[in-house]
């Protein structure tokens, strides 16, 4: 464990903060100035993943999805979402609706990206134009992100900034992460069509 991990986690516990903000080329901040981690994030994304986000593999993947759920209203969302949270949670080896998605060639796409990352990305979610997985590199807690400001302010915002969320401690994987997310439009129309997220480990940043 590096000194430089120790401070930062010290502060993080000592209750220091950081801004929720959005990020396109120039700073925008929430207070007089923006944290390092928006600098240091922006440019991971910029250089390692927006390569990959417009992949022919990921537009298909949302297109087909949104062609699905398209007609789900907001009881069939909350029930979906149950259901998955239910799984992930069961003891069972049973769990279908996690399968289903963690086994799809997007997913599978995915973790090969993460892998790749060398543990510089902990987490990748790909969402649909409701919010709702379209393929994970690991499980998600929940089915539906559309209620977070990972959706909110991108996709529900038709927002083509990027938008690099606070750095939180996870307590589980002991890590420092900053979540990065934008929208996805469609190549052929230009509409947004869904959104991507992925966690960015700041111990290795």
């Amino acid at each position: 464990m590096t000194v430089d991990f120790m401070r930062r986690l010290s502060l993080f516990a000592a209750g220091i903060s950081l801004s929720v903000l959005a990020f396109s080329g120039t700073v925008a901040t929430a207070g007089p100035s923006a944290p390092d981690h928006i600098r240091e994030v922006h440019d991971f994304y910029v250089n390692n993943v927006e390569q990959w986000v417009n992949d022919p593999q990921v537009i298909t993947a949302i297109r087909e999805q949104n062609l699905r759920t398209f007609g789900m209203d907001q009881d069939a969302i909350i029930a979906a979402d149950e259901k998955w949270r239910a799984e992930v949670g069961s003891d069972n080896a049973d769990r279908p609706m996690v399968a289903d998605v963690m086994n799809r060639d997007v997913s599978i796409f995915l973790k090969q990206k993460q892998r790749a990352a060398d543990w510089m990305v902990v987490e990748i979610i790909l969402m649909d134009a409701k919010g709702l997985n379209v393929g994970l590199s690991t499980p998600t807690s929940d089915y539906w992100q559309g209620d977070e400001a990972k959706h909110e302010k991108t996709f529900q915002a038709a927002s083509h900034d990027l938008f690099i969320d606070e750095v939180e401690f996870e307590a589980e994987a002991g890590l420092l992460l900053s979540q990065v997310s934008q929208t996805i439009f469609d190549p052929d129309s230009g509409e947004p069509i869904g959104a991507v997220t992925v966690s960015v480990n700041m111990n290795k940043l």
